[in-house]
């Protein structure tokens, strides 16, 4: 089954920040492991002033990267341009699985991987 692709770059002039987001396409359920968890990693000493191509083609990368290591999903991502660092989220049985990704994809993996749990919206 092919797997579409939808990509999404938002470029913040005043902040100098980018953000993308992934397939929103479902994934096969036999692909997903039981329990998921969301993680967060940091990639350090990135290119300043990157393009929008350059931020898609390396998450089109990953995801290509995704089909070797099931379960793992990565679904946006954030870019500072003036500091070059590039954070993105990722839902993953283990954070090994994270970092094995990013290692089939660009050769090397994050400087940081957190484990994170979304707040959501404020409760009133």
């Amino acid at each position: 089954m092919m797997m579409r692709m939808i990509l999404s770059v938002t470029l913040c002039l005043s902040s100098g920040a980018v953000a993308f987001a992934g397939d929103t396409a479902k994934k096969p359920d036999a692909a997903k492991p039981a329990t998921l968890k969301l993680f967060i990693d940091i990639h350090r000493g990135m290119p300043k002033n990157m393009t929008e191509a350059q931020l898609a083609d390396g998450h089109l990368k990953d995801a290509e990267a995704e089909k070797k290591v099931p379960g793992v999903h990565y679904t946006a991502g954030w870019y500072d341009k003036e500091k070059g660092v590039l954070m993105c989220q990722c839902e993953a049985a283990r954070k090994e699985d994270c970092e094995k990704v990013h290692v089939l994809a660009h050769g090397k993996a994050a400087d940081e991987i957190f484990e994170v749990q979304s707040l959501g919206p404020p409760k009133k």
